[in-house]
Parts: structure tokens; sequence; C-alpha cells
């Protein structure tokens, strides 16, 4: 079930565009316009309760594919001598400081934050981030580098924040796996509420997107474009996939790849599936910049053809069993490309969604196999105290797992209306650690991702007052 969408290409260098079964209104003779938009149309609310109706000037948060207009931003700033790639970082925020490495920070340059080749875990706060791999040795993407680039901009400039009106926003929903529409909270993005508003808080329309994608790709048909350097931008700077073929690498902010190839790597659905379809087999190798864009609630996707100067924009407000704005991105990408054989994408985003609606099923037995039956709960007495990790403050309804770890797991509903649809089953358990000599529970490990061998420790800072709970 898909609430909202726009989903709007341009084309100018392609003779005809066929895809059996393709359910679009696409045809061959729309497809000889000159750089213009070819086809355009969304479909259902921006906002449900209140009955919009979502068109293709309908704002989105665009999560992930808000990278490239930082990257852009750097590469326009460098032009006006405000900045410089390979200038340490150190040189724009002289007190930055990795705990784990010191010297880090002197090493690290602003082509290393946007191309995600730090090495750094992607959890803690920004000081206390860990080198999973040495630099540049390893793609490894990371939101917190962004957020990094991010205070770079705003100490070099001015930056002018703009109210945007509420109803020009589209709501933010989640789909349970009985396909209803559960209306989640609104995501801040500007107020410092957020993670990572350079990450992914860039709001726009479909119809812009095309605007944006036209200038990135100005520099392939040899027109002016309003964006300088842009040629740094659209490098490919980090491999993400080795292969005999053509490498997958990943620009600033863009996937930058060459067909045939697998497409939705920046996004979720690699997740739901054995092995992603590749992509254009039937078809002359051909240069693809992509970006997949997820946050809760919303799930887009931007696909440019630079060749064709064709530009594919998929821009939704529901996460609907899977990343359905990949699937159709590719199912367009298919026909604008020419491919004679496409792959049939509708039985793998079938699949894709069945796993999807399975996950919380599974979640719950892999815990209760993983748990050890009758042991003793310890006295909540013992337990019950302030626990800090930084600047963290998180609240959870614990239920007994087993010796002295809990569970936090919510029920499905709430899940999804929490969006928490990305946690793994260790995620969802809480280990009290107690002090070798005394006994004495003295914090609690959260292991809440696979690159932090040891969990995010919050630390006891002080026990509960007398009574409470």
């Amino acid at each position: 079930m898909l609430f909202a969408s726009a989903i709007l290409f341009f084309c100018s260098q392609t003779d005809g565009l066929a895809y059996q079964g393709l359910q679009l209104p696409i045809s061959a003779n729309n497809m000889k316009l000159s750089t213009s938009v070819v086809d355009e149309f969304s479909l259902g609310f921006s906002d449900r309760d209140k009955q919009l109706i979502a068109d293709l000037n309908t704002r989105y948060p665009l999560g992930s594919l808000t990278k490239a207009f930082v990257a852009t931003t750097v590469s326009e700033l460098v032009h006006e001598g405000l900045l410089e790639w390979d200038k340490p970082v150190t040189a724009y925020i002289p007190e930055l400081q990795f705990t784990a490495d010191p010297a880090l920070a002197d090493r690290l340059a602003l082509i290393d934050l946007l191309s995600h080749q730090t090495g750094l875990e992607r959890l803690d706060t920004i000081n206390q981030l860990s080198p999973a791999y040495p630099l540049r040795t390893k793609w490894q993407y990371n939101d917190w580098m962004y957020a990094l680039v991010g205070e770079i901009i705003e100490r070099q400039t001015t930056v002018i924040r703009s109210r945007i009106p509420a109803d020009a926003t589209a709501r933010p929903y989640m789909i349970t796996d009985g396909g209803e529409a559960v209306r989640i909270a609104d995501v801040s993005l500007l107020d410092g509420t957020t993670m990572s508003p350079p990450g992914g808080g860039v709001r726009s329309s479909a119809h812009d997107m095309l605007i944006w994608a036209k200038a990135l790709m100005a520099g392939f048909r040899r027109d002016p474009s309003p964006l300088h350097r842009v040629g740094n931008v659209l490098s490919g700077y980090a491999i993400t996939n080795r292969s005999s073929g053509f490498d997958e690498l990943y620009a600033l902010g863009l996937a930058k790849v060459t067909s045939p190839t697998q497409f939705g790597k920046m996004g979720f659905n690699p997740n739901l599936v054995d092995v992603m379809p590749l992509i254009g087999q039937d078809h002359p190798p051909t240069s693809i910049f992509y970006h997949n864009g997820a946050m809760p609630g919303y799930n887009h996707c931007l696909v440019m053809i630079p060749g064709q100067q064709a530009a594919i924009a998929v821009l939704t407000n529901s996460i609907s069993q899977g990343d359905i704005a990949d699937w159709v991105a590719q199912i367009i990408l298919q026909a604008v490309i020419g491919s004679n054989r496409p792959v049939d994408l509708v039985p793998i985003a079938e699949d894709a969604a069945k796993r999807w609606k399975t996950r919380y099923a599974t979640m719950v037995e892999t815990l209760e196999k993983g748990r050890t039956p009758n042991t003793e709960e310890p006295p909540h007495a013992a337990l019950v105290g302030h626990y800090q990790h930084k600047n963290t403050r998180t609240t959870h309804t614990l239920k007994h797992y087993h010796h002295d770890t809990f569970c936090f797991l919510p029920s499905a509903e709430e899940r999804i209306q929490r969006a928490l649809f990305h946690y793994t089953a260790p995620t969802w358990l809480l280990h009290f650690e107690k002090r070798e000599e005394t006994g004495a529970v003295w914090s609690i490990k959260w292991k809440l991702g696979n690159q932090v061998t040891d969990g995010e420790i919050f630390k006891r800072v002080s026990e509960s007052p007398s009574g409470s709970t």
C-alpha cells in the first residue's frame, strides 16, 4: 500500500520506450521530448487525515538524498575559496578529536567525510566514535560524517533556515504487516533534535528533484551549469563493491555504477532478498548515478543516466513492506535504458514484502531461541537508577529475558508506530553489568549494531530516589 508518491523523469536521447507489464502512463511517443519532463504522476494523500492530495509540488523530507546537496554545497564553497577539499577538518573544527584515535582528526579531509571513507563506526556521539577500519581502506556508510560536514559549512557561512508552511510537506506513515496505514510523529529536521540534518534534512518535491538532476548532469551535455566544480561531486572515490566487471563506486552523496549491476544498495531492499537482481544485462554498459533515501515514514529514490540525459525521481511518504521507491525506480530505469528482456521485479518485490511481514515474528523466535529459561530475575531494587550515555536519554519498558539481561521488544504495532523497523533481534536486549569485586550494577550494555563489538555503555550515575521504579 502506497499513500503518496510522485514519479517524474525526463529524457532527450531515447527513441522509444517499452516495458511489458509496466502499468505506468509511458509510451514511445512521449519519450521523444528533448530534455523535458516526459511523464509525471502522483498517487494518494500527502495528509490522509486532512484529505490533502499529493501533487508534483508536494514537499518531502528527502532523507539521504540530502547528501548530494551537502556535497555540492561544499563544492560551491571550495569554488568560493571558503573550503579546501584536502585540508584537515581540524582546520575548520580545531577542537575535534576522537577519543579512540586522537591523531585521526588531523588526517581527515572533507573528501573522506563525504565519500564515507573514514572507517569510523556509525554509532555513538562524534568524538566517541571508534575506528572500525583504517582510514581510506574500506567504504563505511556513516551519517555522522555528514553531520560533521554540516557543522563545517555552518561555521564557514551564514546559514539561513527557512520556515516551510505546515501543509506543504507530506505527512509520514508506516504500513503495518496487515496493510493498515499508521500515522507516525512528524520528523524534526532543523531544530537540532535529530542526529544529522545534513545527512537527511533537505525537503524538496519530485518536480524540483528533476531540476536538480538536470543541473548535476549539465557537464555531460557540455551545457552551462549553475553548479561549480560538480565534477568533483560526481567522481568515484570509494569502491563499495569490487567485481571482475565494473566496480561499484561511491562519489560524494551518490552511488556511481555501470550496468549491468545491482541497484538499491543505499536502501534496505538488499536485506529483504537473497540477492538483488542484475539490471541491464541485455543493454550496452551504461554509467548511472543513484541514491536511496529513507527516514521514518518516507522512502525515496533518485536515478540519473547522464548518457541519455534522463533522470527518475520517486518520492513517497510511507514505508510500505519494503523499499517501494527503489523497486519502482528500477522498473522505470529498465524502460528508460531500453532493456529488451527486463527483469520482472514484481515477484521479487512480493517476496521481499513477505519477508518484511515475517521480520517481527522472526525476531521473537530468534530471541526465544537465545533465551536461557528459568533463570533467576535480579531484584529490581538493585537495578533501578539513572544510567547515562553521554547526553543520550531514552525510556523503555523492560521485561526479564534471562540472567541479568532484559528485553524491551515492543508489540508489533508499537514497533511500526515508532518506525523501529531497522532494529535486529539483539538490539532489543539490555545487559546489566556488575562489578566483579562487589556485585553491584554499574552500567547497562546495549549492542545497537554489529560494528560496536563491546556495545554502547550507559553508566550508572546515581540510584533512583527511595521508592521509585
